[in-house]
């Protein structure tokens, strides 16, 4: 399934963005890649979920059976969705029905006899609406499918950390309830890194000028999931330079350390990607400059939390989530402090924010830096004024 289909119902926040209480999930799709973790904790242990799609086929079932409960969960959709607040983005009665087929279709192993895919919506409805009695094997059982949506629409669980995938840009990532599920607007910031690319490119004269930009590393600070950092080494080895700079990341979360890398491995840039523990540029040697420094960093002020959406506040992480009192500026304030310290000349910053009250703060940073040149605010698809992007003074 396309990440762009999956992504049109992702949680939003009116005005405030996507961005609540962590809240630890015991489901029975907790099937986990489990292994002791470095902390200082000894009894912390850090574990990978394995995404729904993944897990080994373990049930069979007719297509009636698999029919019935789609209709149960619409029924059962349709009951809950009337104490949803559509004021704070939470999703409707379509999105709901659209998930209860990404469910059912991540969730079918094969089918026996049947021509299609089922990579889509409109090919779960054709097999649930074939006249055919299909044998259809199942990773989980009806029972715990029902278990599942039960967690989604009476708990307000994210559909995304019951099946433990996520789908942004053309990345399937595995996600746990320890990272911040990737957002669409937070694309954006791969695409100003790829713009500055284009123009170095286009501006290169066999100067070091240049080539001192193209060969260097670039930053991710608090990468969660690793979905920025993997965006942004896929988009360095399309370049097809002989040698592809480093990404490093770096995230205060142990738990999102360890799915960073393991979604570095799945999607193959495991040895252009150095995911690192420690909080913002704690664990970055001094000595390093970067290209280009990105970030999606807390930002929602803390007074604001509980007016998100349930499916964020009851189950997002809040080291994520968490700006801050005094406006949600606690952590970007300490981002901009330094940045000036690990750009190299000519490299780009970028960072989304909550809004344009915040984006305009961090322009005005900037601009008391005397270090930037071409500071500018830029709209989220929505047409919020969320993101920052400026250059190092050469």
């Amino acid at each position: 399934m396309s990440s762009l289909a999956r992504q049109t119902y992702l949680l939003r926040v009116a005005s405030s963005g996507p961005r609540g209480v962590v809240k630890r999930r015991n489901d029975v799709t907790g099937c986990y890649h489990a292994h002791r973790s470095f902390s200082s904790r000894s009894d912390v242990v850090s574990a990978v979920p394995l995404r729904l799609s993944e897990q080994p086929a373990r049930y069979t079932a007719r297509i009636p059976e698999l029919d019935n409960f789609r209709r149960w969960a619409k029924l059962m959709a349709e009951r809950e969705v009337t104490d949803f607040n559509t004021i704070d983005g939470s999703p409707n009665l379509q999105t709901l029905h659209r998930e209860i087929d990404w469910l059912i279709s991540d969730n079918i192993a094969s089918v026996q006899g049947f021509g299609q895919s089922l990579n889509s919506v409109k090919h779960v409805s054709s097999l649930l609406n074939s006249s055919e009695l299909y044998s259809v094997t199942l990773r989980l059982s009806i029972e715990e499918l029902e278990h599942l949506w039960r967690k989604r629409t009476m708990e307000r669980v994210p559909l995304q950390y019951l099946t433990h995938t996520a789908h942004w840009r053309d990345l399937e990532l595995t996600v746990s309830d320890a990272v911040l599920i990737p957002r669409p607007e937070t694309e954006l910031l791969i695409d100003f890194a790829e713009e500055i690319l284009n123009r170095l490119e286009l501006q290169l004269d066999g100067t070091s000028t240049w080539n001192h930009l193209l060969s260097s590393p670039w930053l991710d600070l608090g990468t969660g999931s690793g979905a920025l950092a993997i965006a942004m080494a896929q988009a360095l080895q399309s370049r097809g330079r002989e040698t592809v700079p480093l990404v490093l990341a770096t995230d205060k979360s142990i738990e999102a350390v360890e799915v960073a890398k393991h979604n570095a491995t799945t999607c193959g840039v495991q040895d252009v990607i150095q995911v690192l523990n420690g909080s913002w540029f704690e664990p970055i040697d001094d000595s390093i400059r970067f290209a280009g420094i990105l970030s999606n960093p807390p930002y929602i002020p803390t007074e604001l939390l509980g007016s998100l959406q349930p499916e964020v506040y009851l189950h997002e992480p809040r080291l994520a989530l968490d700006g801050g009192v005094s406006g949600g500026l606690l952590h970007i304030t300490s981002i901009c402090a330094k940045i000036t310290d690990f750009l190299l000349p000519g490299g780009l910053f970028a960072i989304e924010t909550h809004g344009a009250e915040q984006a305009k703060f961090v322009g005005r940073l900037l601009e008391q830096t005397r270090a930037f040149d071409d500071i500018r605010t830029r709209a989220d698809y929505a047409g919020v004024c969320r993101f920052v992007t400026a250059r190092k003074q050469r």
